[in-house]
């Protein structure tokens, strides 16, 4: 197996751990912002022990892909995907990045959404919606980068 052909498979599986980690985070976000939320009937007890393996996850995922990228720029020219690869790998990165910063929000939003269900005095508004905008800052960018790479899947599987 030739360098362009294996990192082209390494990039299929981290695109599909990826796909689990966006699942997982979806999951809890869906169960974040549900309208059980909006009157305060939701107990985020059972939420946030979901964060600190989905942040480990998104750790190691970016940190092979920064792998896989460093490999993707030592390529010899003479391979015709070089580019494609060193893009699609620093793509990758990105969006794996922004995932992680937005979960890692998410964390500091369940707290603020925990103070705000405790009432008593706890809770910021103004500091839960400067975060709030944080975190749909990072869900714009990895959905920016998503959107990236999905146009680039077609040029990752084989023919």
């Amino acid at each position: 197996m030739d360098e362009t052909t294996a990192l082209k498979d390494s990039a299929l599986g981290l695109i599909n751990q990826a796909g689990d980690l966006l699942g997982a985070f979806l999951a809890l976000h869906e169960q974040v912002f549900s309208w059980k939320n909006a009157l305060g009937w939701n107990k985020f007890d059972r939420l946030k022990p979901a964060l600190a393996p989905l942040t480990e996850q998104g750790n190691k995922l970016v940190q092979a892909a920064k792998d896989q990228l460093i490999l993707a720029q030592a390529l010899d020219e003479t391979h015709a995907d070089k580019d494609f690869l060193g893009e699609f790998y620093g793509s990758l990165v990105k969006y794996l990045e922004f995932l992680k910063q937005a979960l890692q929000i998410l964390g500091k939003l369940i707290a603020h959404l925990e103070d705000r269900a405790a009432k008593d005095g706890s809770f910021k508004k103004t500091v839960y919606e400067f975060e709030l905008a944080q975190y749909k800052q990072k869900v714009d960018m990895y959905q920016l980068y998503g959107q990236q790479l999905n146009q680039s899947l077609d040029r990752l599987l084989p023919r």
